[in-house]
């Protein structure tokens, strides 16, 4: 009877021991599945948002100079008002385009070194932009002028305004990238994060595994020994009367 219970306590140990193990193997997995969408949520709802947005912008402020330097192929058209106003249009389009990327850009959360960049494009970004509102403005004078002196006045001023705004332009151009450089190099970094962690946790579920079946192997073998010793002495008992 002794026997018995000492025999089913070793099995008890034996499943208890292999569920433990078991447990491992699913927890580390576990973790690493949770570390690996964190990564993938930081790529799919930040990063990829984060450049879409950035380079619709970027889209958008070249849209606005291609625009704006539309107005000089009619520098001697006197009758070209309509045109005017048409390049006046396209300015408002490349513009509802830059707001679109704005707003998804702006909502996303940002890195402390990602803010610092933001804050300096910010800054580049409203020099360049009142340099084009200026530009802007010249346009819609030109778009209600009917007057050839007034016309090649305004001319005059539009390619002054137009070359003092190129710089600004640049600058602020610059400062977006560098933005948009940084979450590609963040996405970049979270992929291979998330590739490491993969590795990681199949590494450590193949070592539990190895682990757990050493475990088995070495109870089972003890199990055994335990139960058939007692049947070999019995049977020499057996034999020796």
């Amino acid at each position: 009877m002794f026997k018995n219970l000492l025999i089913k306590w070793k099995l008890a140990t034996l499943v208890a021991a292999l569920l433990i193990a078991l447990g491992a193997i699913g927890f580390s997995g576990y973790s690493g599945i949770r570390e690996v969408d964190h990564f993938l949520d930081d790529i799919g709802t930040v990063r990829l948002p984060s450049v879409e947005g950035l380079l619709v912008v970027s889209e958008g402020q070249t849209a606005v100079k291609s625009a704006t330097l539309e107005t000089a192929i009619y520098e001697n058209n006197y009758k070209a008002q309509k045109d005017f106003v048409g390049v006046i249009e396209l300015r408002k389009k490349a513009w509802a385009n830059i707001q679109t990327g704005w707003k998804i850009y702006e909502p996303l959360p940002q890195t402390k070194e990602e803010a610092v960049l933001w804050k300096q494009f910010e800054a580049d970004w409203e020099s360049w932009k009142r340099a084009d509102d200026q530009l802007g403005g010249i346009v819609e004078k030109l778009s209600v002028n009917s007057s050839e002196p007034e016309q090649k006045a305004l001319f005059v001023v539009f390619f002054e305004q137009f070359l003092a705004s190129r710089p600004l332009f640049d600058k602020a151009e610059a400062s977006l990238l560098k933005v948009v450089d940084l979450n590609k190099s963040l996405s970049t970094e979270s992929v291979k994060a998330g590739s490491e962690q993969v590795a990681s946790a199949q590494r450590n579920m193949l070592l539990m595994g190895i682990g757990a079946l050493v475990i088995s192997i070495a109870f089972a073998a003890y199990i055994t020994i335990s139960i058939t010793t007692p049947l070999h002495q019995a049977v020499r008992v057996s034999n020796s009367l």
